[in-house]
């Protein structure tokens, strides 16, 4: 299950993480969301504009939303620091964990988790009524790497808090007993490395994004005898064409002030963007160390970082 920890246990093709359901843009609401995954389906959305307009909530902050079986997966994710066992424990009979596959003591689904899943699935059934959804819970120690994955049955009358027992558990972290003893982070990694050179496939959360927003640029650039030069919604255009994604303007802009820019990766001249040394280098550590495309050694990377300094001295002048 992807959450913010990038855990996968289900490998889901995941779409949203910490992603809003609606985006308020001078008071009219769109739902990218929704787009996203109209065209993973190849079908149209029955949510009209007026549905958009009525349903639309700037409070439906959704943990993560996947695909997998032709099925929407919406989970949300809850922290618990009570432990019944643990996947960390070592036993002197191992036999205790075939029978013992409590990890919490039945904790709570309620408050604002609880009304935006609800809100989450009425949504997802009336724009896309012809294809499953499921609602889950991922509850997770804050310190541990021990989980409980639950499937959560949204009832028909709104309830204020769901109980999540043994009834309702679909996975936890004794089932991985023997993998996560061996490695505790073994669970919050990628099955294997990347075959793609953008970086498709990672999460698209904020640091998914970001690296998707370098991965486009580093990769054009590289080809390009000249400084490549950009704009705000060049990034996103690169994004729509690279991802199939529609980022708003404002998390674009978040990623290119708080991340890129602020360390050193992207440059600003003038109105435009521009990449830097440090952002070629940055790519193709990142290509090195997250996908099986990397076949450059030190002295490749040297000769990358050269050219984009004689780039850049040639179109700004300065460094």
């Amino acid at each position: 299950m992807a959450a913010a920890d990038h855990r996968n246990i289900e490998k889901l093709k995941v779409y949203g993480v910490h992603s809003l359901l609606w985006h308020q843009v001078k008071k009219v609401y769109a739902a990218p969301l929704i787009n996203q995954l109209s065209r993973v389906f190849k079908i149209d959305s029955q949510l009209s504009d007026g549905d958009l307009q009525r349903l639309g909530s700037d409070a439906s902050l959704i943990d993560v939303v996947g695909v997998r079986e032709d099925e929407i997966w919406i989970v949300q994710t809850l922290w618990e620091k009570r432990l019944i066992d643990s996947a960390t424990t070592n036993r002197q009979f191992g036999i205790r964990s075939l029978f013992k596959m409590r990890v919490f003591n039945d904790p709570s689904l309620a408050g604002e988790s609880l009304a935006t899943l609800t809100r989450a699935e009425f949504i997802m059934r009336k724009a896309f009524p012809d294809v499953p959804v499921r609602t889950l819970c991922l509850v997770m120690h804050p310190e541990k790497p021990d989980f409980e994955l639950h499937h959560v049955a949204i009832p028909k009358i709104p309830a204020t808090e769901i109980v999540l027992g043994e009834e309702t558990v679909r996975k936890t972290s004794l089932m991985f007993e023997e993998q996560i003893q061996q490695d505790h982070e073994s669970l919050w990694t990628m099955p294997e490395r990347l075959d793609d050179r953008l970086f498709r496939g990672l999460p698209p959360c904020r640091g998914g994004r970001t690296l998707g927003i370098l991965g486009s640029m580093a990769s054009r650039q590289l080809e390009s005898q000249e400084l490549l030069i950009w704009k705000e919604r060049h990034f996103m255009d690169g994004l729509r064409e690279d991802f199939n994604l529609d980022v708003p303007r404002d998390k674009v802009r978040h990623d290119l002030v708080d991340r890129l820019t602020g360390q050193g990766f992207i440059r600003k001249w003038e109105s435009f963007y521009h990449l830097t040394t440090r952002g070629i280098a940055r790519y193709l550590y990142c290509l090195a160390k997250y996908t099986k495309q990397a076949n450059r050694g030190p002295m490749d990377v040297l000769d990358e970082c050269i050219k984009q300094r004689d780039r850049i001295l040639e179109k700004c002048g300065f460094v």
